[in-house]
């Protein structure tokens, strides 16, 4: 098989795999390439990603346009299963729409126009022919009776107001389908480029400006959205982005967040690890905690912790027991000296984990070799 006829059949079968999966217009490249990129139809398809994603896009746009034309052909399908009906059981200015319904159920061209909303509303129009010439017949009669037109009249209004009720209805739920749309999207995106100059700015400082353009203004997009996508915007087009060719769809930038940030952690914790061996506090009185009977004024003397003769010494100055007194250190002192050090502030977000390595440090020091004293007898 040649190349030609290979890539034919890749075009082929990613074409199909659009047909048979992406039928709606609010399905999204990101959403599309999450579930299919395994799928040999799309992965043998295209040389990258972007010219994946621009085939995607035309198709999305051509099953837009493919929807617009089946639904207005659902409504003159519908207009003339209208006229079909009148041939039958008249209708006029007094009927219905719930009554003349119940006759067109049936009807393959009822059920194609989707939305119950949208068929009174072209019922309503429907009937402004007869509406005008009733009109003009009671024109021709000024003596009818005033009831009759008060009543249609009420009738004339209250017709109007499900229709303009209908065409909100209407004009609301194409307004949510385009919510989610490509074409929204591309169109604001396209916008920022234009608009946006320098990089370093952020949404709220541009938003003032960006409501007196009608491209903004007018955008279905909600607000979250339109940061969202400012955001996108603003990575993509940084210089360290366009420096290193990353791209917040394809998961580069997260891959080279996450190693920065390995490295990073690694780097504060071995700077924290050095900032306990060279402080001298730490050293001192975790090797201290480890000595058996250390007393300040007497040397180290074992076994003299209860000896009451060790109370008072010759000028009354007492001993004091080093082992007691480096109990008493406990991480809040420690916190004290060392909380200034950025090394130490560095896990200022861990304050548990922090206590964790001071206490892991303590255990690992020794005590210290000893001297002891003997006095002269």
């Amino acid at each position: 098989m040649s190349k030609e006829e290979e890539k034919k059949r890749d075009r082929e079968g990613y074409d199909a795999l659009l047909r048979a999966e992406a039928r709606s217009t609010r399905e999204t490249w990101e959403d599309f390439r999450r579930k299919w990129k395994r799928d040999r139809r799309f992965f043998a398809f295209g040389r990258d990603d972007r010219e994946r994603e621009k085939v995607f896009r035309s198709w999305i746009k051509e099953l837009g346009e493919r929807k617009r034309a089946q639904a207005r052909k659902a409504e003159l399908d519908f207009m003339e299963l209208l006229k079909n009906h009148v041939s039958t059981i008249p209708i006029t200015v007094d009927s219905l729409w719930k009554e003349v319904k119940r006759n067109l159920t049936k009807d393959p061209r009822y059920d194609a126009v989707g939305s119950s909303t949208l068929r009174e509303e072209l019922f309503a129009t429907f009937l402004k022919p007869f509406l005008r010439q009733s009109s003009f017949k009671e024109d021709a009669k000024p003596k009818d009776d005033r009831k009759l037109r008060a009543e249609r009249a009420l009738r004339d209004r209250e017709e109007q107001t499900r229709a303009e009720r209908g065409k909100i209805e209407r004009d609301i739920g194409r307004s949510k389908a385009a919510l989610g749309s490509v074409e929204s999207e591309e169109d604001l995106m396209s916008f920022y480029v234009d608009c946006v100059r320098d990089p370093l700015s952020s949404y709220h400082e541009l938003e003032p400006t960006f409501f007196k353009h009608p491209r903004f203004a007018s955008s279905p997009i909600p607000s979250a959205q339109k940061q969202r996508l400012f955001a996108q915007h603003s990575l993509e087009t940084s210089l360290p982005a366009t420096k290193l060719g990353l791209r917040s769809d394809d998961g580069s930038m997260h891959r080279v967040f996450d190693q920065w940030m390995t490295r990073r952690n690694n780097t504060a914790r071995q700077d924290f690890q050095k900032l306990l061996e060279e402080n001298s506090f730490v050293e001192f009185w975790g090797k201290v905690s480890k000595i058996e009977g250390a007393v300040v004024d007497g040397g180290i003397v074992p076994g003299e912790e209860d000896d009451p003769a060790a109370d008072d010494g010759e000028q009354g100055g007492g001993k004091a027991d080093l082992k007691t007194l480096a109990k008493a250190i406990t991480e809040k002192e420690i916190e004290r000296v060392l909380k200034n050090d950025q090394r130490y502030r560095a896990f200022d977000h861990i304050p548990g984990e922090r206590v964790r390595w001071v206490k892991d440090y303590l255990s690992s020091l020794s005590a210290p070799k000893l001297s002891v004293h003997i006095p002269d007898q």
